[in-house]
């Protein structure tokens, strides 16, 4: 039982890192205007270009998270950094972004996880507990 448990880690491990995490850097970084394209196709095209907080959200904490624990990729970072910008000028709506934005911020506190960029030097930290949970087994 140990081993498949491994071996089902391994396999995770592998289709996240080598097919999951390069779709999203590859089609969902908006290079133009900054923050991540929500609605992409399988093969990667944008079909609309509304861009929701929860997605913006996520995307800053995966990729700092997988820059902090993975590997200092330094896409990765560039690609938290990106997300983050976007946020400090845009996420601050009070409309349905604002709620977006509170429900997200409930998951983050629940999980004991933090975001936050330190503006001077233009890096993501993650902050709070480290959690086994949604861990990538090394």
């Amino acid at each position: 039982m140990e081993n498949k448990i491994s071996d089902l880690a391994a396999q995770y491990r592998s289709e996240l890192l080598d097919n999951v995490i390069p779709f999203w850097e590859r089609y969902s970084v908006d290079k133009e205007y900054g923050g991540y394209f929500t609605c992409l196709d399988r093969d990667g095209r944008v079909f609309d270009t509304d861009k929701f907080i929860w997605l913006q959200c996520r995307q800053v904490w995966t990729f700092s998270r997988f820059y902090n624990e993975v590997s200092q990729n330094k896409t990765w970072l560039e690609i938290a950094v990106n997300g983050a910008e976007f946020l400090k000028k845009h996420g601050r709506d009070e409309g349905a972004a604002a709620f977006e934005r509170r429900k997200m911020e409930r998951v983050l506190s629940c999980s004991a996880w933090s975001v936050s960029v330190v503006e001077d030097s233009g890096t993501i930290e993650n902050t709070g507990n480290s959690l086994n949970e949604g861990h990538i087994p090394k």
